[in-house]
């Protein structure tokens, strides 16, 4: 049975589902949860993280409909979906197969594809060694933290999650989403999308996201001044701002920047940065 945290709301006017990312567990989303005052909300563990059993198969629709009931038992549908990092994954499946009951759908600080240095994980015998040192290990997981946080702001672990969760169940899920290279599957979604990102965020993030805004013309950029992967907490009544305000519920005003060129409009961006937005798509 899928782990179901609920968020009620006396007047609420709609209802969201979050979905957190890669490794990522109810706990990551709770502070977002709290910011969001006009929904109702739901948070979901997926399957084989948190309180969540494992899935009875390592496929995408199955991993979805897993969800969608899970939901469904609470009373959840209609809603508006919500998928940060990989959960974008599950948020765009679940839009694609019962767009009935899908309202808007926001893709947090999403990947488009796997980053090259993350396939290493999968190499034979090499890349589940190279998985525990690199994510599951507490001593150079602190190390990788540090390292990162040059870049991004704020004190949240990029590794602690992984360390929480059996290597089998992330390797899984990674090579659920080496097959969706690109996001076609997805191109034919009509739902409002809603691209989030910190304008602070990984360059593979930014690229993703102008990728995907080319592969969905009508969706919406949302980028967070100052703010970087990691914005669940430090961003969460911002982004709180961001989704009620999509969704028309919110009277707090929209601080996010949408722009032609968002990056070159955030703060505290290099011309290397903002250049970014200027490379074709490949």
């Amino acid at each position: 049975m899928i782990a179901v945290e609920i968020h009620d709301r006396a007047h609420a006017v709609g209802t969201i589902a979050l979905i957190p990312g890669w490794a990522g567990v109810r706990r990551d989303m709770r502070a977002l949860a709290v910011a969001l005052r006009e929904l109702r909300v739901l948070i979901v563990d997926l399957p084989g993280q948190g309180d969540s059993p494992p899935p009875l198969q390592w496929e995408l629709y199955a991993i979805a409909e897993a969800l969608h009931e899970a939901i469904d038992q609470v009373g959840g549908w209609p809603a508006h979906v919500l998928g940060f990092c990989s959960g974008a994954v599950w948020a765009l499946e679940l839009a694609r197969s019962w767009p009935e009951r899908v309202g808007h759908v926001f893709l947090l600080e999403p990947f488009d594809r796997v980053p090259w240095y993350f396939r290493w994980f999968l190499w034979p015998r090499i890349g589940p060694r190279a998985f525990a040192v690199a994510m599951q290990s507490l001593r150079f997981g602190a190390w990788l933290d540090a390292v990162l946080r040059i870049r991004q702001p704020g004190t949240a672990s990029f590794t602690r999650s992984f360390q929480a969760v059996s290597a089998e169940i992330t390797l899984n899920y990674l090579r659920l989403f080496c097959r969706l290279d690109g996001g076609a599957r997805y191109r034919q979604i009509g739902h409002p999308i809603h691209l989030i990102c910190g304008s602070r965020t990984f360059r593979q993030v930014r690229r993703a996201v102008l990728r995907l805004h080319r592969l969905w013309p009508n969706s919406t950029v949302h980028v967070l001044p100052g703010l970087g992967h990691l914005l669940l907490v430090s961003g969460a009544s911002a982004l709180a701002n961001v989704l009620q305000s999509c969704v028309g519920v919110s009277s707090r005003p929209d601080v996010s920047v949408r722009t032609a060129n968002p990056w070159a409009a955030a703060a505290g961006e290099s011309q290397r940065d903002r250049a970014i937005h200027r490379e074709p798509a490949r």
